[in-house]
């Protein structure tokens, strides 16, 4: 009895791993047979399309090369993302001198410490160049007061106009404004 429980779990051992081994070779075989096919496809297409084949200069197949050159125009990349690089870029950008741009960035540290949220508690003045919002507006100054490119911008005008004049610690002596 025991001989046919053996004999019997045998075949079914040996049943199984025949099931096993022919759904494995299905699975592989589809694949293999898939890869051949992009494969030979792939070596086709070079074969047909090769730069590199050999071809007689005079004759009418003859490759006919050519050599395109595209000009590339070469640009530096400007950060003007801090208060004092936005001065510098916008002052470069409307002609402005080193001297000129120096002294506004010398201007915004006095006035308001480089910080575009600040505020005169004495005046309406605010901003990073502490601008009252009647020069603001008979500027003809946009966008907020408190942002430091819109309020640079504005400053920009009123120099162009006025000079710098206007701020106080040029008048007052704290920034050599000449």
């Amino acid at each position: 009895m025991k001989d046919k429980f053996e004999i019997k779990n045998f075949l079914d051992q040996r049943y199984r791993s025949n099931k096993d081994f022919q759904r494995w070779f299905n699975k592989y075989t589809l694949a293999a047979l898939v890869d051949g096919v992009i494969l030979g496809a792939l070596v086709g297409l070079f074969i047909a399309d090769n730069p590199y084949k050999q071809v007689k200069l005079d004759s009418p197949n003859a490759l006919q090369t050519t050599l395109e050159v595209k000009a590339v125009e070469v640009t530096t990349q400007r950060y003007c993302d801090s208060p004092i690089d936005y001065i510098r870029c916008s002052g470069e950008d409307l002609g402005k001198s080193n001297k000129e741009i120096s002294i506004m960035i010398n201007i915004a540290k006095k006035e308001s410490n480089m910080n575009q949220l600040a505020k005169n508690k004495s005046s309406s003045a605010s901003g990073l160049f502490q601008i009252i919002s009647g020069t603001w507006y008979s500027n003809d100054c946009v966008g907020d007061k408190w942002n430091f490119k819109d309020n640079t911008d504005c400053a920009w005008k009123i120099q162009t106009k006025r000079g710098f004049q206007p701020w106080e610690v040029c008048t007052l002596g704290l920034v050599n404004c000449k």
